[in-house]
């Protein structure tokens, strides 16, 4: 089974037949995130406007968000929190106004509480559940990022790979080639 989704629609394939594939959802708002729940037939997805859900009940927006701009979504299939990861200040480039956060919403969807706050842009997230560890991508400037591991609380921190790719520049001066 795969779940695929573009900008505005998500779909489900039951198995390596294309013609078997179910859609799930058209959402007017861009999707930033989508995860489904075998087990009980739930999808979610997240869009700026909050996370919703589409079950044989029907589909519903099921926690509104207001304050961030959502990046990316992972369910805890354990517990039923929702994890999802946002930018706090999307305008902001590269210099240091940034702020992301990894938020938990809790699985009676009262309140949701911030788990990782970070300067650099967290772009998504993942969860590894068997094993209770949280993964995420972030870029701490341009060219920059790295991947990071840690409980399922946000604590106990470890990068796991950073990346530096450097643009290297190139000059022509009297037809010889320079590199700065």
């Amino acid at each position: 089974m795969l779940v695929v989704a573009t900008n505005h629609h998500a779909e489900i394939l039951l198995n390596s037949n294309v013609a078997s594939s179910r859609f799930l959802v058209k959402s007017n708002a861009t999707i930033k995130g989508i995860t489904y729940h075998e087990k009980i037939s739930t999808f979610y997805w997240i869009t700026a406007e909050g996370v919703s859900r589409s079950n044989s009940g029907g589909e519903s927006l099921i926690y509104k968000i207001n304050d961030v701009s959502p990046s990316g979504l992972a369910l805890d299939k354990s517990t039923g929190n929702i994890y999802f990861s946002a930018v706090q200040n999307e305008e902001a480039t590269f210099d240091g106004k940034n702020q992301s956060v990894i938020r938990v919403i809790a699985n009676s969807l009262e309140a949701d509480v911030n788990i990782v706050t970070t300067q650099s842009i967290i772009t998504d997230i993942a969860l590894d559940n068997p094993n209770s560890i949280l993964f995420w991508s972030e870029h701490t400037k341009p060219y920059t990022g790295r991947i990071v591991r840690a409980t399922m609380d946000g604590q106990s921190t470890m990068w796991l790979i950073i990346i530096v790719l450097n643009v290297l520049k190139f000059v022509i001066q009297n037809d010889i080639y320079k590199l700065m």
